[in-house]
């Protein structure tokens, strides 16, 4: 027997445990979750980018498809993504319910419209009495 067989099985006799059950178990932690849109968000896929894919005014739509990054550690995920089919540029939504409007994702909205001025950022708030408010973020 090796000198790291007598190490393995000393560890093996502390833990219980072998090394494939230790890094089974750790590959559970680290799986990402697959979390879809919220009913807000599949609200506004339903009543705004469907009806848009289907008058061809988009290429195609993805549900937090990108993420930039605004500063050191510092990083922006857009709830949805479109393709215009014309010549304008990629467009991003960020979906708030009305009584979730002030938030951190708000401030990296406005950081993101200064940082990226080749892209068309929005914000779309839901209200059950207003239904949508959609407003353009322009760049500073």
């Amino acid at each position: 027997m090796s000198w790291q067989e007598d190490i393995y099985n000393q560890h093996l006799q502390k833990t219980g445990q072998s090394l494939r059950q230790r890094v089974s178990e750790a590959a559970k932690v680290l799986k990402q979750s697959t979390k879809g849109p919220n009913k807000t968000e599949t609200r506004f896929e339903n009543e705004y980018l469907k009806p848009m894919l289907m008058a061809k005014e988009i290429e195609s739509y993805a549900f937090e498809a990108l993420t930039l990054k605004l500063a050191n550690g510092c990083r922006y995920t857009p709830d949805w993504m479109t393709k215009p089919t014309d010549a304008k540029p990629i467009t991003f939504y960020e979906i708030k319910a009305r009584n979730m409007i002030y938030d951190d994702a708000i401030v990296k909205l406005k950081v993101a419209a200064d940082r990226f001025p080749y892209f068309y950022f929005y914000l779309c708030a839901y209200d059950a009495k207003t239904k949508w408010t959609i407003q353009r973020i322009f760049p500073a």
